[in-house]
């Protein structure tokens, strides 16, 4: 069952992710704490762009828009086409969004 969040605690998940963001950008090895490799501006450019959308993609679905989010979600994958968080979510948000066609189609019908 999907979880509805107050405004409130959106802000909050959100707030906690940007700080995730800032740790990665001014410590990259804080996302690189397992592998000894060198981690170069690309790495994090990309890592810093797949959590934005990550995170617009989380707010935007939990909001109920689900398009932003789809949108957000697909950006995510084309930056980590392995991320499997990114592919069940944005899977995830078309079924919402065809299931809210779905049911508005009966609803008025």
């Amino acid at each position: 069952m999907l979880k509805k969040y107050s405004p409130s605690r959106l802000r909050e998940i959100c707030s906690l992710s940007l700080v995730f963001v800032l740790l990665t950008i001014i410590n990259p090895s804080f996302v690189n704490a397992r592998q000894n490799t060198p981690v170069t501006e690309k790495k994090i450019t990309t890592t810093f762009q797949f959590k934005l959308h990550m995170a617009r993609g989380d707010l935007s679905f939990y909001e109920g828009y689900y398009d932003t989010a789809i949108k957000n979600f697909k950006k995510a994958i084309d930056l980590s086409p392995q991320s499997p968080e990114a592919r069940s979510k944005y899977t995830q948000a078309i079924l919402y969004k065809k299931l809210g066609i779905i049911m508005e189609s009966t609803a008025s019908g």
